[in-house]
């Protein structure tokens, strides 16, 4: 194993974000910047454009609503005149956010290919040029990313529905008077439950995308049941560094959907760009992170970089 690779089972929390920010700065050694400006920017200028358009799309669909109550029993004719433009913002809202998705997510499944493949370059020392980059990420990488992607979405799916009835259940206890403490204390539990199961299901993602990049023969479910083997003794680490990103991003959505509504629109474009530098920085500082968490895991196990690809070219 590569004598930087061994060095890297014994970062803790700080030490991983410390690494991954050296990394993050070696501009020349790593030729970060065409891939940031290629897939990165995109990915995050959607993102902030999503959730900007949807901030705005859900407030004009809340005053909507609040309009059609008014006018319940009282005026028909404009009752059915909000209620067909509630339609068409729901309409409106449903097709931004499927188009937003689909780019966001090409943007984003080829940023975590390029970003993983160069960095693993440099920990393996292996000179690779923007066009070996793109060869990569387009020829080899990305169908096994999204095979794993849909096994993770279907995972989160399912587990969100479990989640949903819960909720429905402690709801329904709620409307108890007898019980209604009862079932305000299980309502609490299950929502602190469910978003831990949400960072561990995003913890093994995190860390089967990587591993699907680099690794052909894990993809799928095979490497997100192969990312929780790994990560076996690490958790302690990984956990609290997935969680900050999951604060962050939670973070950046109440910007946008409780804020940024009652400013001013000069306001709201200022906003709107800080946001999107900070999501750029961010983004790229997370895949770099999650990389770098594969790497401390391989080397915890003390697994070695074997893929063909490895050989020098």
């Amino acid at each position: 194993m590569d004598a930087r690779l061994v060095l890297l089972q014994h970062l803790g929390f700080f030490g991983i974000f410390k690494e991954s920010y050296k990394i993050l700065f070696s501009w020349l050694k790593l030729k970060i910047l065409p891939i940031f400006l290629t897939f990165i920017v995109p990915f995050c200028f959607i993102f902030t454009a999503k959730l900007y358009l949807s901030s705005y799309l859900l407030a004009k669909i809340v005053y909507y609503h609040s309009d059609l109550h008014k006018a319940w029993s009282t005026d028909d004719s404009k009752y059915n005149e909000i209620k067909r433009e509630l339609v068409i913002e729901w309409i409106i809202y449903g097709i931004v956010n499927a188009i937003s998705v689909l780019l966001g997510l090409v943007a984003c499944l080829f940023s975590i290919s390029a970003v993983s493949y160069i960095v693993v370059c440099i920990y393996v020392s292996i000179h690779t040029t923007y066009i070996q980059v793109m060869h990569f990420v387009v020829f080899r990488a990305w169908k096994r990313l999204v095979i794993t992607f849909l096994w993770y979405f279907v995972i989160l799916g399912m587990y969100d529905i479990a989640g949903i009835g819960l909720l429905i259940i402690g709801s329904s206890v709620i409307g108890i008077p007898q019980l209604r403490v009862l079932g305000i204390i299980v309502e609490v539990i299950i929502a602190i439950l469910y978003n831990i199961g949400v960072v561990y299901i995003n913890m093994i993602w995190n860390t089967a995308s990587v591993m699907s990049v680099l690794e052909s023969k894990y993809y799928g479910l095979s490497a997100l049941e192969r990312s929780r083997v790994l990560m076996m003794g690490k958790m302690k680490v990984i956990f609290p560094i997935t969680f900050v990103f999951e604060a962050w991003l939670y973070g950046m959505q109440a910007v946008f959907f409780v804020f940024l509504a009652k400013l001013s629109l000069e306001a709201q474009v200022v906003t709107g760009i800080f946001c999107f530098l900070v999501t750029s920085i961010m983004v790229l500082l997370g895949l770099v992170v999650q990389t770098v968490v594969y790497l401390v895991c391989k080397s915890y196990h003390q697994e070695s970089m074997d893929e063909p690809w490895m050989v020098g070219r």
